[in-house]
């Protein structure tokens, strides 16, 4: 079994509930879900505090730039 970091396994639980529709996941109608602001598989408060753009970080987290685990 493949481990995967929270914010992966959010954006796996978010297409999910979808119905497996990954371009569904931008339109959820579900705010109040506690999972809503991670739902694309990025983390909003690391944006805020780090000073980058959502966008940029997810270049980042792409390249593996971000990656502490080697």
């Amino acid at each position: 079994m493949k481990r995967m970091t929270p914010l992966k396994s959010i954006k796996k639980h978010c297409i999910e509930c979808m119905g497996g529709a990954k371009r569904e996941v931008a339109r959820c109608t579900a705010p109040n879900c506690p999972l809503f602001p991670f739902r694309d598989g990025h983390n909003p408060k690391l944006a805020r505090k780090t000073g980058l753009s959502l966008k940029k970080l997810a270049k980042i987290e792409r390249s593996g730039e971000g990656d502490t685990n080697g």
